[in-house]
């Protein structure tokens, strides 16, 4: 089959794990990146202020892609990003007789930029929060299906042989990455004031705290991210206020690693992972904290979820089940 994917065309994103797992599905796959793409070479640094303030600039700047992802006729067409004119939508399904063009929502609510989604004729609307998939359904009358994240089995792959040695050679007790938001800003500072031995990597949000510098470490990708995940004694995944019924894709490429995770509580985790949530989630920060100082002491314990998971994850949550999973649903 032939699949066309409208996102981004960079490592390590969603589109790049999907095309990676539907071409080892042996399905022919092409990124089709909108942003990419920019009319007028002068306006590149105004690029992301145009594409949120001006729809007439997205459907202008988009108008070869169209074209581009016709020419490539698809037998399905799996669109990610959520500013993608409703018009360009309407042009591919009015020249793509009988082909699905779906939408996959990988990120909180928050998100939604002008609601492009919900203006468009998909034909699927793809989830990883429930609550959004009930309203979708419930008041919008939206063919809305739960699809939660997953992580990428032939990325998430660390250069150590046991998660002892991994410990041993990356020396961290407690990891934080990713963007450091006001909110995650907030608990780390709890954390560090507690004396908690933190490393940050990963980008300075706005409003990043000065005296953050000296736990602050660069941003990781790829091996690396995948070595400080295993080596780390504890990653501390404190979810966004806005997953609401919902857990985000650092949680399955944690566990998928082998890592050992501790993060904000919610029901749907009690589906996701086969270790009881309660064990290793919370819900305040005093709670974190306590089960931070638990897990560091308890190294065996630590060590065997970690193991569990790994083997769980690797079964049920791989982006290969969830491609499948949403190929069944859509044909």
């Amino acid at each position: 089959m032939r699949i066309a994917i409208i996102g981004a065309s960079t490592f390590d994103t969603l589109e790049y794990h999907i095309a990676d797992s539907l071409i080892f599905l042996n399905h022919e796959v092409k990124i089709f990146d909108f942003k990419t793409i920019i009319p007028f070479k002068q306006l590149k640094k105004y690029e992301v202020v145009l594409r949120k303030l001006s729809d007439k600039y997205i459907l202008f700047s988009s108008k070869d892609l169209v074209e581009d992802i016709l020419t490539f006729k698809p037998d399905l067409v799996i669109a990610t990003y959520r500013d993608i004119h409703p018009n360009c939508i309407n042009e591919i399904k009015k020249k793509l007789i009988d082909v699905p063009v779906v939408h996959l929502n990988p990120d909180q609510m928050t998100t939604l930029e002008h609601q492009q989604i919900f203006a468009s004729n998909y034909d699927f609307y793809f989830s990883k929060d429930k609550y959004s998939v009930a309203f979708m359904k419930d008041k919008l009358d939206l063919n809305a299906f739960y699809l939660p994240e997953c992580y990428n089995q032939r990325v998430c792959i660390s250069d150590f042989s046991t998660k002892i040695e991994a410990e041993e050679k990356i020396n961290i007790d407690v990891l934080v990455y990713g963007t450091f938001y006001p909110y995650r800003n907030r608990m780390v500072d709890f954390l560090l004031k507690k004396g908690l031995n933190l490393k940050l990597c990963g980008h300075k949000g706005h409003y990043f705290p000065r005296h953050f510098d000296s736990y602050f470490m660069h941003p990781i990708f790829g091996r690396e991210k995948s070595n400080f995940i295993y080596g780390s004694k504890i990653v501390l995944n404190n979810l966004h206020f806005a997953e609401i019924k919902s857990v985000n894709e650092k949680y399955f490429v944690i566990n998928g690693t082998g890592g050992f995770q501790i993060c904000d509580y919610k029901d749907e985790i009690s589906e996701l992972s086969l270790c009881k949530s309660e064990v290793f989630t919370f819900r305040t920060v005093d709670e974190a904290y306590e089960k931070i100082c638990y897990f560091l002491e308890n190294a065996a314990l630590r060590l065997a979820i970690a193991q569990e998971e790994k083997k769980h994850f690797e079964k049920y949550h791989t982006y290969d089940v969830r491609m499948e999973q949403l190929l069944k649903v859509i044909f």
